[in-house]
């Protein structure tokens, strides 16, 4: 009898151990939790920033990508459309630094600006944005229907890029020029640089019909 009384003891403080371990493991867990939840609305504020961030980043190079995907090859503008340089660097009265596209706009609920537009990407220096205005082409030289879409706010520096495998001018980079006048090809490559918020950020696109000469720089040897 003695030993059965002395088994039950041993049971009965394995219990309360037991009780007491999975007690102390809940109310750490239970700490946990609560710090998680507390931490949540830290954390989501800086996921929102994040996005907030890197979303018009994002957008601004689909949207410019529509743009330079969509380049219209010289050869086959149309008669009015050939008065304008399908693209270049060179924007008269203006002293921003832009560049100057026509591409194919698709279809589009106003008809003017269905099928082929002109588009200028400059940075506004008064208000330091990134902006793309699309004209129709209609003929007219100061037409005053057009649209202008914001893409990107505090920008402090407006940077293009033309990769050109023949270049005709001997610069220290030959492949790459800061300017583009009217020629019968699209470079391969397109580079535009912004610095937004303070952070560079870099855009290729690559115009369709470009030239695709492929040219080998030779290295010198030591």
């Amino acid at each position: 009898m003695g030993r059965i009384s002395s088994n039950k003891r041993t049971k009965r403080a394995l219990s309360l151990l037991e009780v007491t371990i999975a007690l102390l493991l809940t109310s750490i867990l239970i700490t946990i939790l609560l710090k998680i939840y507390f931490q949540l609305p830290k954390v989501e504020k800086k996921i929102d920033d994040i996005k907030q961030k890197t979303y018009p980043v994002s957008y601004t190079q689909v949207k410019l990508s529509k743009v330079f995907n969509k380049l219209i090859p010289p050869q086959n503008l149309s008669p009015l459309a050939k008065k304008y340089p399908p693209l270049s660097t060179y924007c008269p009265q203006e002293q921003e630094e832009s560049l100057l596209v026509i591409f194919d706009n698709g279809i589009d609920m106003d008809p003017n600006f269905s099928g082929e537009v002109i588009g200028r990407i400059y940075v506004n220096k008064e208000s330091n944005t990134l902006e793309l205005i699309i004209w129709p082409i209609d003929g007219k030289k100061h037409s005053k229907n057009f649209r202008k879409e914001v893409l990107l706010e505090n920008v402090s520096s407006f940077t293009l890029n033309f990769f050109d495998p023949t270049p005709d001018t001997e610069e220290k980079d030959p492949l790459w020029a800061t300017t583009w006048e009217e020629k019968s090809y699209f470079p391969p490559m397109i580079k535009i640089e912004l610095a937004v918020d303070e952070i560079k950020e870099s855009f290729y696109f690559f115009p369709p019909a470009s030239s695709s000469i492929i040219t080998f720089k030779p290295v010198k040897k030591p």
